[in-house]
């Protein structure tokens, strides 16, 4: 849960990890989407390239992707060797 990060730290520390993270990103000529980057616990989980992951016992679980996630991926792969 997004809210559950900035109710615990504040929206301004929130500013400061972005920051941090863009100027990262700026000097190996990279960018962060603004629509797309979101701050939140591992314990909440995520999505990153389709596979789920999330914090659970101590560990960070990485589900493999899906079928239908692999099945897109592999077509994609495909029409980029035509």
């Amino acid at each position: 849960m997004r809210t559950a990060w900035l109710s615990r730290y504040g929206a301004s520390a929130t500013e400061q990890v972005k920051q941090i993270v863009a100027e990262f990103l700026f000097q190996r000529s990279l960018r962060m989407c603004p629509g797309k980057s979101f701050i939140v616990s591992v314990y909440d989980g995520f999505d990153y390239l389709s596979r789920p992951c999330q914090r659970r016992d101590g560990a960070l679980s990485v589900t493999p992707a899906n079928n239908s996630s692999i099945q897109k991926m592999e077509q994609k792969d495909e029409l980029a060797r035509r």
